[in-house]
C-alpha cells in the first residue's frame, strides 16, 4: 500500500466497472469480484500482474493500492477486461481504539456497475517460475492470496509440460474462493498433476471467521517430513501471499518443522538471500 502524489502517476487509464459480485456469504467477511473494463488498446494485462487503482485523497494526493489480476478473459472480443478480487478491509486504530475503514477495498466495493475508476499499470508481481523443470515450489496463500497462485499453476501445466518438481499448494479460506480458484470447473488446478507431482490443499481454515487468530496449519503440519525434506533442497522456493497475519503462523509451524527458532532463521535468511523465498503481503 502505497501513497504518492499525482505527479508522481506518469500513465494512468479508465476502468470501466462491469460486474461487482459478491463470494462470500453475509456471515463472512465480504470479499467481492470485480471485472473491470478499460477501452484503451495501450493497456494489455494478464495472469501473473497486478493493476494499481488510485484514489485521490484531500490535499491533492493520491491514495495507490495493489491489486493482483485473478482473471483475463479468453474471448478475442473481450481483450480489454479482466477481474480482480477484493476483500473489504476495517481494521482497529491502535491508539484510538476506533474502527477505521480500509480506504482502498471499501472504495472499489461500494462501485456500482456503469462507474469508473482510475487505476495504473499494469506490473508485473515477483512470483517468477524457476527455469528449472525439477524446482519444488511451497505455495502458501490465505484467502484472496491464492489468486496469483492460480495463475502461476495454470501456466505451469500448459506450457511447462515437462515439469517433474514438486508443488505444493497450501491455501485457506472458508468461502467462494474456494469454489472459483481450486475447483473452477473450466480449469481445476486439483486436476493438473499427478499426485506425485502436485497437490492443492486445503489448509489454514480451521476458523469461521477470518479475523480468528491463526493457530495453526493441519496440513502443512500433516506434511512436516515431506516441507522438512523440500526446505533443505537446494532448488526449493517458497512463496507466501495473502493476509499479513500468515507470516507469524508460518514462522511458528516452520521453526516446529526445522526445530527450533534458530534454525529456522538461518534457513529462511539463506532462502531470502538465494531469492528462493518470495512474498506478496497486504
Amino acid at each position: 500500500m502505497e501513497t504518492l502524489q499525482a505527479d508522481k502517476i506518469k500513465t494512468q487509464y479508465k476502468a470501466e466497472v462491469l460486474r461487482s459480485n459478491r463470494v462470500t456469504s453475509d456471515q463472512m467477511e465480504e470479499i467481492r469480484e470485480i471485472t473491470l473494463k478499460v477501452e484503451n488498446p495501450n493497456f494489455q494485462c494478464g495472469i501473473n500482474q497486478c493493476i494499481g487503482v488510485l484514489i485521490e485523497e484531500p490535499g491533492l494526493t493520491f491514495h495507490h493500492r495493489f491489486y493482483t489480476i485473478a482473471k483475463v478473459s479468453s474471448k478475442e472480443t473481450e481483450q480489454d477486461r479482466f477481474t480482480i478480487m477484493v476483500k473489504r478491509c476495517n481494521y482497529i486504530d491502535s491508539f484510538t481504539g476506533e474502527e477505521v475503514q480500509g480506504l482502498a477495498s471499501n472504495y472499489l466495493c461500494d462501485r456500482k456497475m456503469g462507474e469508473q475508476i482510475t487505476i495504473t499499470g499494469p506490473y508485473p508481481l515477483p512470483f517468477e517460475i524457476p527455469e528449472d523443470n525439477y524446482a519444488n515450489m511451497i505455495m502458501v496463500g490465505l484467502g484472496t492470496g491464492i489468486v496469483p497462485f492460480r495463475g502461476l499453476i495454470k501456466y505451469i501445466h500448459e506450457t511447462r509440460k515437462t515439469w517433474n518438481g514438486k508443488i505444493r499448494l497450501f491455501h485457506g479460506a472458508k468461502n467462494g474462493l474456494e469454489l472459483l480458484y481450486t475447483n473452477d470447473k473450466e480449469s481445476d488446478t486439483a486436476q493438473y498433476y499427478d499426485d506425485n507431482t502436485y497437490y492443492a490443499l486445503n489448509d489454514l481454515s480451521p476458523r469461521p471467521y477470518w479475523m480468528d487468530t491463526l493457530t495453526k496449519s493441519p496440513e502443512i503440519e500433516k506434511r512436516a517430513e515431506e516441507i522438512l525434506d523440500l526446505l533443505w533442497q537446494s532448488n526449493t522456493y517458497v512463496y507466501v501471499a495473502g493476509d499479513k497475519r500468515i507470516l507469524d503462523n508460518l514462522e511458528t509451524i516452520f521453526s516446529t518443522i526445522i526445530g527450533s527458532k534458530v534454525k529456522w532463521a538461518i534457513r529462511k535468511a539463506d532462502l531470502v538471500r538465494s531469492k528462493r523465498w518470495i512474498e506478496v503481503i497486504y
